[in-house]
């Protein structure tokens, strides 16, 4: 990942989830800081207090491994960060994340982070989310029979769990150059 886009996207996630962390109902003013460093103690006090769930495949272990970066260059972020294999890892204040589905098969992650959420001690979490990778959207893609099930899914797990906060993820975007350079980084 380029370096500069790797702090963007661990402060975009950090600051998406505290701002889900403001209790029952989700403030809806902007809050912006200049900095990471300008979060108050306090709101990462809250947010490590919390249940939470990253579902992922390959790209989300970058950024695992930015959010420790980040958390050791702030120490005042102290995030439980623990890689879970079953739903009984789940039952303290964590940021809890495991692979779901599979690269290239938007589906089967869809369905096994619903899997997930739906075992053990995992529906009690205060927050939840899981990404696509951008292999999973490709030009053979139904992109709306995968939005479709996306939200059905999504709609279903709020409804069955009122009391997490679900986190709405993007599919990554790509681009392939084209020209000479796009031929150069093709390889061909």
């Amino acid at each position: 990942m380029p370096g500069a886009i790797k702090p963007f996207l661990i402060i975009f996630f950090l600051s998406t989830l505290l701002i889900g962390c403001n209790g029952e109902k989700m403030q809806e003013k902007n809050i912006s800081f200049p900095s990471i460093k300008d979060v108050p103690e306090s709101a990462w006090k809250k947010l490590s207090e919390n249940k939470i769930y990253f579902g992922h495949q390959s790209v989300g272990f970058n950024i695992i491994a930015g959010i420790k970066d980040v958390m050791k260059e702030n120490p005042k972020i102290k995030l439980n960060v623990a890689k879970i294999n079953n739903t009984a890892d789940f039952n303290n204040p964590v940021f809890a994340h495991s692979g779901v589905g599979n690269n290239t098969d938007p589906r089967s992650k869809i369905n096994a982070f619903s899997n997930f959420m739906e075992e053990g001690t995992t529906h009690s979490a205060d927050i939840a989310f899981f990404k696509f990778c951008f292999l999973d959207i490709t030009a053979n893609t139904d992109a709306h029979k995968v939005f479709t099930e996306y939200k059905n899914t999504m709609s279903r797990l709020n409804e069955s769990y009122p009391r997490t906060t679900f986190i709405h993820v993007t599919v990554p975007l790509t681009c392939i150059p084209s020209g000479l350079k796009g031929w150069t980084r093709r390889g061909k």
